[in-house]
């Protein structure tokens, strides 16, 4: 399988991996440990997706035309914007802890 980035996308599956084990080791007996991994993961996705977008780009100017671009650096992960894999891990979250707490 290949795994296709952009900018710091490969941020989406470090931070639930690395969530995820710090949860284990410190709460391993709760049932809903995953969905709150997934949560703060989506949390902190979010906050950083946010932090990284509203940040300043590079304005060039085309010496022909005199029209300002402004060029920003895209964070994907899996051709999916950074941004919205939080809402896919808030998703994913709440799924877990439906199942979690029928079980």
């Amino acid at each position: 399988m290949m795994i296709i980035w952009s900018g710091l996308g490969f941020l989406v599956a470090v931070i639930p991996i690395v969530l995820t084990i710090i949860s284990e080791v410190l709460f391993a007996r709760l049932k809903w440990a995953l969905s709150a991994d997934l949560l703060l993961a989506a949390i902190v996705i979010w906050c950083l997706a946010y932090w990284l977008n509203i940040r300043p780009g590079k304005v060039v100017v085309d010496n022909d035309t005199g029209q300002k671009i402004e060029l920003k650096a895209q964070h994907t992960f899996l051709w999916i914007k950074m941004q919205y894999w939080a809402y896919i891990f808030a998703g994913i979250s709440w799924l877990s802890l439906l199942i979690s707490l029928m079980l």
